[in-house]
Order: C-alpha cells, then sequence, then structure tokens
C-alpha cells in the first residue's frame, strides 16, 4: 500500500493461532485446547481464563505451535 507521498508501508501482523479439538478413542470429547503466538507472562495468565468459558484449556507459545512443554496438564 502506498501513501503519503509515494513512501511504502508494509503492515507486518502475523497472528497465529493453533487450536486442537480430540476425540477419545471411546467417542469422548476432550475440552478444546487453543495456543495463541505469544510469550507467556503473568498478564496473560491472568486474562486468558476470562476470555474463554469453563472448559477451554488456552496458553502461549512463541510460534503457536502444541509442544510437550504447553500440552502437560
Amino acid at each position: 500500500r502506498l501513501q503519503d507521498g509515494g513512501r511504502a508501508y508494509l503492515l507486518v501482523n502475523n497472528p497465529r493461532i493453533t487450536v486442537c479439538l480430540a476425540v477419545t478413542a471411546s467417542g469422548r470429547k476432550l475440552p478444546p485446547f487453543v495456543v495463541f503466538k505469544g510469550v507467556f507472562s503473568a498478564r496473560i495468565e491472568a486474562t486468558l481464563p476470562a476470555i474463554f468459558p469453563d472448559g477451554v484449556f488456552a496458553t502461549c507459545q512463541k510460534t503457536a505451535w502444541m509442544d510437550e512443554k504447553n500440552t502437560e496438564l
């Protein structure tokens, strides 16, 4: 997008999210698990439960990938 006399602006906004919806072999649905791109902090830890309804697990990870560390319950 060009604005302001021909200067080029590059808007960099790369939100990323991973959502895991799982079902056990017996057919029981597991709670949704959401991973946001970001660094986990006390502020985020306090905010995430207020955003999601009860039973939804949410966390942050640098690349928004599910890994061994963030899937330990």
